[in-house]
């Protein structure tokens, strides 16, 4: 049986850093090249890598420039610019991946991803936001609330996000849970990277314990607390070193300058931000990996510490608890004492990791499906939000 080819507009817009575009890379080479019969549309942000990613001949790609003011441009261009794309294209779906979308869209199917924690989590998840982004996720949640009803379907990444949704979010449509992996470029690095100055930052270090964060600066990755827990660990006489992530930035600047300072002794170092290609030397010179996040939808870096054999050491929140299960040790991220005490843990009872290496072998193999079997899990999804039967295949 013929199924009907669809053109599907692929919203890719708001995801200019982090997981979200590495999210976004590893889908807009997926999910065109396993809907062939199908043509595709992605809009993604201008001079963010995307120009790089080699796309199937039946996906087309329109970069738009991020602007000045961007928040209040992205309401205009939701409503009103990609409307007009949709109609020019002949859209049959719209997917919006970066949260916001229009608030009422009646050209075609409309299917929203709700990816951003700060929608789903209490203000007292975020960590030392200031009153301009408090007000601005204050808009986003209120704008989401006018959305989300509209929307033919949703999107999201765990069954955790997808109980804490419905308590939050009047939803109409289904809503379907959809997996992720490490990403692609860091599987197809291979050995790339081993001789990169970071790694050999990492292991030409003398510490007993390497410890490493990665993560892009912002106020939820909880970064100062982990610094203050190093600091406690290195008065005690614990010989631990814990290796960020971070750019200078204007919101990481701050963090940075103490780090250079010596605020927290030797116990930090921030290796700048690190390529993907890089990032298998980096795993491979670390003896653990901490993450004392407030809030997550997805993180993939609990995958990749499972996938190189890295013990996991993670905030006890319920995020956490549904990626790692008994592959991790749990801390409170609030408190830097609980951090460092368990890190002490961890060097102290060296079972503790091997155990969290072994169960992270069997919690990553219920993630560790490919790119193409997760895109075609998006793919199931726009069909059944079209009213096509996916039990009769394509021909």
């Amino acid at each position: 049986m013929d199924i009907k080819a669809l053109n599907i507009v692929l919203n890719f817009i708001g995801l200019r850093s982090g997981g979200g575009r590495a999210d976004t890379f590893n889908l807009m080479m997926s999910i065109p090249a396993n809907a062939p019969e199908h043509n595709f549309l992605a809009i993604v942000p201008a001079r963010h890598g995307y120009e790089n990613i080699a796309v199937s001949a039946n996906c087309k790609v329109l970069y738009e420039p991020v602007r000045t003011f961007n928040d209040a441009w992205r309401v205009y261009f939701d409503n009103v610019v990609t409307p007009a794309i949709c109609k020019d294209f002949k859209a049959d779906l719209l997917f919006t991946m970066g949260n916001n979308g229009p608030v009422k869209f009646k050209y075609c199917k409309h299917i929203m991803m709700l990816r951003m924690p700060q929608l789903i989590y209490p203000f007292e998840c975020m960590g030392d936001i200031d009153l301009k982004m408090k007000i601005k996720i204050y808009f986003l949640k209120q704008y989401m609330k006018r959305a989300l009803p509209h929307a033919d379907a949703v999107i999201v990444q765990t069954d955790t996000i997808n109980k804490r949704i419905r308590n939050i979010y009047d939803i109409k449509g289904p809503v379907y849970v959809v997996g992720k992996n490490v990403t692609r470029s860091m599987k197809l690095a291979g050995n790339a990277g081993i001789d990169n100055q970071q790694v050999r930052e990492i292991c030409g270090n003398e510490s007993k314990m390497k410890l490493l964060y990665i993560a892009d600066y912002y106020p939820h990755k909880n970064m100062r607390k982990a610094c203050e827990a190093m600091a406690l660990l290195r008065k005690r006489g614990v010989d631990v070193t814990l290796f960020l992530t971070i750019d200078s930035t204007k919101n990481s600047n701050s963090l940075l300058k103490d780090i250079e300072a010596g605020k927290y002794g030797k116990g930090v170092i921030s290796l700048g931000h690190v390529d993907y290609s890089n990032i298998q030397g980096i795993y491979r010179c670390c003896d653990a990996v901490l993450m004392p996040s407030h809030l997550e939808s997805f993180s993939a870096t609990y995958l990749e510490a499972m996938a190189f054999s890295k013990p996991l050491m993670v905030s006890d929140l319920d995020f956490a608890h549904e990626i790692c299960g008994d592959a991790a040790l749990y801390f409170d991220p609030y408190n830097a004492v609980s951090m460092a005490d368990t890190v002490v843990r961890l060097l102290s009872e060296p079972s503790l990791g091997q155990r969290c290496i072994e169960k992270g072998k069997e919690q990553y193999a219920k993630y560790n499906i490919s790119w193409d079997e997760i895109a075609k899990r998006y793919i199931d999804i726009f069909l059944k939000t079209c009213k096509i039967d996916t039990s009769q295949g394509t021909t």
